[in-house]
């Protein structure tokens, strides 16, 4: 299977970012993962060397090192973060650190094809340019095709003095290999802040560390 056929549309949307966000409510959220799971100690680190919003010109980078328990169904995570805020034409550039919090809840059902995801995230400010925030993050998925999941998204954040948003759509997940997958969403603001909010995660997984007498698979 040659991978670039699947991953090159994505990057094709990406590139065309810019153009498809015309306005401050359309937002287009490119967010590539790495994600590291060390089997023998159920320890997780996940690495997003750029989280980009457009058209906000914010670009995040973020860093997660956690524990799995309960075969899973918990992990809890310390959670760094920085962002860039601004271009060097237009505008001065503003850097905001945080470091902040991580739980979550999987629950599993019908053999494993049906996924209830649900995510806390709490945010402390550690310069002026930031503020205190949090996320909670919902996502039902069903395994549709061997190498495909269907289901929705929901993805909410509130900045402290300020009003909510709270992203709700579909969400398409496609499987390419064993460590390569897509997620896709397209959500609509319920709350009526903005508009709409595009998805686009390229997600990398690898397991090292097996336990004595196991494959890995």
């Amino acid at each position: 299977m040659k991978i670039s056929k699947y991953i090159a549309p994505l990057f094709a949307i990406t590139m065309a970012v810019p153009a498809m966000a015309q306005s401050d409510e359309f937002w287009i959220k490119y967010s590539p993962e790495v994600r590291i799971n060390h089997l023998k100690s159920n320890t997780e680190f996940r690495w997003r060397p750029i989280d980009h919003i457009a058209p906000l010109n914010i670009s995040r980078f973020d860093f997660m090192l956690g524990k799995v328990l309960g075969q899973g169904r918990f992990k809890i995570f310390s959670y760094s973060k920085f962002d860039t805020r601004g271009n060097s034409v237009s505008e001065d550039i503003r850097w905001r650190y945080w470091t902040g919090i991580r739980i979550d809840n999987n629950t599993f059902a019908f053999d494993k094809k049906l996924l209830m995801h649900f995510q806390y995230r709490y945010f402390t400010a550690l310069n002026d340019a930031a503020i205190n925030h949090q996320y909670f993050i919902q996502l039902i998925d069903y395994k549709v095709l061997k190498n495909m999941k269907a289901g929705v998204l929901g993805f909410a954040k509130k900045n402290k003095g300020r009003d909510p948003f709270w992203f709700v759509g579909p969400l398409l997940t496609t499987k390419y290999t064993k460590h390569i997958s897509t997620m896709t969403g397209l959500c609509k603001d319920v709350l009526g802040q903005y508009d709409y909010l595009l998805f686009l995660r390229l997600n990398f997984k690898f397991k090292i560390g097996l336990p004595e007498g196991t494959t890995g698979r």
